[in-house]
C-alpha cells in the first residue's frame, strides 16, 4: 500500500487541505486530514508542522498504527482537486 499526503486547494483556491491518497491491490481512496489555511505559505508550513508531529507521536507510540506508520511512501505534495 502506499500513502501520499497532500496540500490541495479546490477550485477557488479559497482554502487549502491535507488529504491523503491510498492506493495498492487495485484500490484508490482520498481523504481528508483538515484544513490548513488560505495563504499557501502558511498551509505548507502547518502540513509540515502537521507531519513532524506525527512522526515525533509514531517514535513515542510504536503500538499505535497511524496513517504515517502505516505508509509505505509519504509525501507532501502541492496539488488542486
Amino acid at each position: 500500500m502506499q500513502i501520499s499526503v497532500y496540500i490541495s486547494s479546490g477550485k477557488k483556491n479559497a482554502m487549502y487541505t491535507l488529504r491523503s491518497m491510498r492506493s495498492g491491490n487495485g484500490f484508490r481512496a482520498d481523504n481528508y486530514i483538515m484544513n490548513l489555511a488560505r495563504d499557501p505559505k502558511k498551509a505548507e508550513t502547518k502540513a509540515r508542522d502537521w507531519f513532524a508531529r506525527v512522526k515525533a507521536h509514531n517514535s513515542r507510540n510504536d503500538e499505535k498504527q497511524t496513517i504515517v506508520s502505516r505508509a509505505t511512501k509519504v509525501t507532501i505534495q502541492k496539488g488542486v482537486k
